[in-house]
């Protein structure tokens, strides 16, 4: 359900046709926020995060420390994926597992899988095949509650330095770990619908 969560007004993204499909284009001024769960819960660790997104070429890689794509709601339940400077990452509370800028694509559509799952979160890239995995550190133990995309959890309605800059035409939230076999039917469908083919 999308709509105003705690009295915080959604601005509304434009549409785009992207093969013939319609995807959410955000612009940094845009944002949506929906409750994948009742108030007051949360979705603990494993979640696994994948979309259909194509990050735009604008994106800044100097002047902003996060360009947040999607956040579960809270300073207390963050699952975070965003565009750091220079990398793509995720984080949920204690340190990023990170993409370098060569290892993801920007201007056309990929696929980026997030799986936040303490020791064993990782982040990645479904065209290049690249992984990004913070294997020393655990990412943080925080779970869902609720969500934010284009936005970080607190909305800041005078600053959009941490807004968004790209399409996405959709989003699956699983609370779960994926098995490989779950995993390969998820992208499948995804590269499948949004027409996106590894080279």
């Amino acid at each position: 359900t999308w709509g105003p969560v705690r009295g915080t007004k959604v601005i509304a993204p434009s549409w785009q046709s992207i093969h013939g499909k319609k995807a959410a284009k955000f612009m940094r001024g845009e944002y949506l926020t929906g409750s994948a769960i009742a108030y007051g819960g949360s979705y603990a660790q494993p979640n696994t995060i994948l979309m259909a997104i194509e990050l735009a070429n604008t994106g800044s890689t100097y002047n902003m420390a996060w360009e947040y794509i999607c956040d579960g709601n809270d300073a207390t339940y963050r699952n975070v994926v965003g565009r750091l400077p220079f990398n793509l990452g995720l984080w949920a509370g204690s340190t990023g597992a990170e993409l370098g800028i060569t290892e993801y694509t920007t201007g056309s559509l990929d696929i980026i899988s997030a799986l936040f799952n303490q020791y064993s979160s990782y982040i990645n890239a479904y065209i290049t095949g690249s992984l990004g995995i913070q294997g020393s550190t655990t990412v943080g133990t925080k779970g869902m509650e609720g969500f934010f995309i284009g936005e970080r959890y607190s909305i800041d309605t005078s600053n959009s330095a941490m807004r968004f800059s790209g399409s996405i035409g959709e989003i699956l939230i699983f609370n779960k770990a994926l098995a490989p076999d779950e995993y390969t039917l998820a992208t499948t469908y995804l590269a499948n619908k949004w027409k996106i083919f590894k080279s």
